[in-house]
C-alpha cells in the first residue's frame, strides 16, 4: 500500500472552483507505482505551502495597503506533468475572488520553469497601481497566463491570496460621492451621492450609468468597451479606458491639474477645477 504526502490543507478544498489539488510527488510518485508511456503537461497554482514536513498552512500575502504601494505575496507552483516545463507567471488585482486575464496587470515573471513532480512556493512584490480606488480586493496569480503551454488542465493555472487585501482611499481626499485625481472606478464599482438618490456606476458591461431609483438618467454608450478602469487623471481628464489602457470615452477636460468630480444631491455629476470652476457635467440637475 502507498503512503501519500499529507501535507494538504485541513480546511477544504481552496481556490474559486474549490477543488483540491494534489501535490507534485504524489503524481510523480502515483506513475511509478501505475507506469504508463502518457505524456502529459499540466502545471497547477496553489495558495497552500508545506511550513514543516507533514504539515501546511495558507501562503502569506499582504492585507492592507494604499494606492502606490509595494506589497508582498507567495504563490505555490507545481508540476504535474510527467515533464520539464517552462512558463510565465501574471501576478493580477480583481475585485472578486476570481482571478482572470482581465484583472488588472500588477508584473509577470517570464522564463520560470519546473521539472515533473516539483512542488514550490516563491515570494514576490507586486505594485498596487497609484490610480486604484478604495475598497477590498483579491491578489492572484495566473500560471501561463497567455496560454503558450499546451496543457493537459487548464483549468488549474489561477488562484487569488486566501485572504482579501485592502486598499485604503488615495492622498488628497476621497470620499463615497466623489474621485480625486488619480483615482478610477473598476467594473462594478459606484459612487454615491451624500443623500443616496444618485448612482453613477461603471458596469461590467464597459457602459458609465448615473441612476436615480433604477431609472437612467445619463450614459456614456460604452457598452462592449470590456473591462477597464473610469480614470480621473492628473490633468483634470476624466478618461474610460478598456483593459489594454486604449481610451474608450472621455470627458476631454484635460490642462486642468486637480479638477475633481462629483455625485451632487441635485442629480448633476459635475468635474470641477481645482478653483472650483465647473468644466463638465451630465447636465441632469434639479432633481
Amino acid at each position: 500500500m502507498a503512503t501519500m504526502n499529507s501535507v494538504y490543507p485541513n480546511g477544504g478544498p481552496v481556490g474559486y472552483w474549490q477543488q483540491w489539488t494534489p501535490l507534485g510527488d504524489d503524481r510523480h510518485g502515483e506513475r511509478y507505482l501505475y507506469w504508463d508511456a502518457t505524456s502529459e503537461t499540466d502545471i497547477a497554482a496553489s495558495n497552500m505551502k508545506q511550513t514543516t514536513p507533514g504539515r501546511s498552512d495558507e501562503v502569506s500575502s499582504t492585507t492592507s495597503a494604499s494606492p502606490g504601494q509595494s506589497v508582498y505575496m507567495e504563490y505555490t507552483i507545481t508540476n504535474l506533468g510527467n515533464t520539464f516545463v517552462s512558463f510565465d507567471i501574471g501576478f493580477y488585482l480583481s475585485t472578486d475572488q476570481f482571478i482572470s486575464t482581465s484583472d488588472i496587470h500588477l508584473g509577470t515573471i517570464t522564463g520560470a520553469g519546473a521539472s515533473h513532480g516539483v512542488t514550490g512556493t516563491l515570494g514576490t512584490y507586486v505594485t498596487i497601481p497609484s490610480w486604484i480606488a478604495a475598497g477590498t480586493y483579491y491578489l492572484g496569480f495566473i500560471v501561463d497566463p497567455n496560454n503558450a503551454v499546451a496543457e493537459n488542465n487548464e483549468s488549474n493555472n489561477y488562484m487569488q491570496m486566501p485572504n482579501p487585501i485592502k486598499i485604503s482611499g488615495a492622498s488628497g481626499g476621497s470620499s463615497a460621492n466623489m474621485l480625486v485625481a488619480n483615482q478610477s472606478l473598476l467594473s462594478g464599482q459606484a459612487l454615491t451621492s451624500s443623500d443616496g438618490r444618485f448612482t453613477f456606476i461603471y458596469q461590467y458591461d464597459g457602459n458609465i450609468v448615473l441612476y436615480q431609483n433604477g431609472v437612467a438618467l445619463w450614459a456614456s454608450w460604452t457598452v462592449g468597451a470590456g473591462a477597464g478602469r473610469v480614470y480621473m487623471q492628473g490633468d483634470g481628464n476624466l478618461v474610460l479606458y478598456n483593459y489594454y489602457w486604449s481610451p474608450v470615452w472621455a470627458s476631454n477636460t484635460y490642462n486642468n491639474p486637480g479638477a475633481w468630480l462629483i455625485v451632487q444631491n441635485d442629480g448633476n455629476v459635475v468635474i470641477y477645477s481645482a478653483s472650483g470652476t465647473p468644466l463638465w457635467a451630465t447636465n441632469t440637475g434639479g432633481r
